[in-house]
């Protein structure tokens, strides 16, 4: 988890990323903190009395990464315990985006292979 959330943030709690629509520019949605929790589930996260409000997402950074680790754990449910499902974190679900979630799990790899020779 913490090589994913250098992956997303640099460990940044207070990290904001819009992701906009490529054809028209349009805000979509927004990702916050540690672990870039997208804005699209936070309707989800309130009702379930899990945050308040985005600001939690970005004032409480061990909630943060707890909510990264459960929507992980939710994908991995779906598509299995594998690099590729790690990288469907950050690409989704889709089948047109398999490069995509490939990049992103060498990405993350690496930053893990880093991670374990620094200590």
């Amino acid at each position: 988890m913490k090589s994913m959330a250098i992956g997303e943030s640099n460990l940044d709690p207070h990290a904001t990323n819009d992701n906009r629509d490529k054809k028209t520019g349009k805000i979509k949605s927004t990702d916050y903190g540690l672990m870039m929790i997208n804005s699209t589930h936070i309707p989800r996260l309130v009702s379930m009395g899990v945050i308040r409000d985005k600001n939690d997402l970005l004032n409480k950074p061990c909630l943060n990464v707890q909510i990264g680790t459960w929507i992980l754990a939710k994908h991995f449910q779906v598509c299995g315990v594998s690099w590729n499902c790690l990288g469907s974190y950050n690409a989704g679900f889709r089948a047109d985006r398999h490069e995509t979630r490939e990049r992103y799990a060498n990405r993350i790899w690496k930053i893990y292979q880093q991670q374990q020779g620094a200590q």
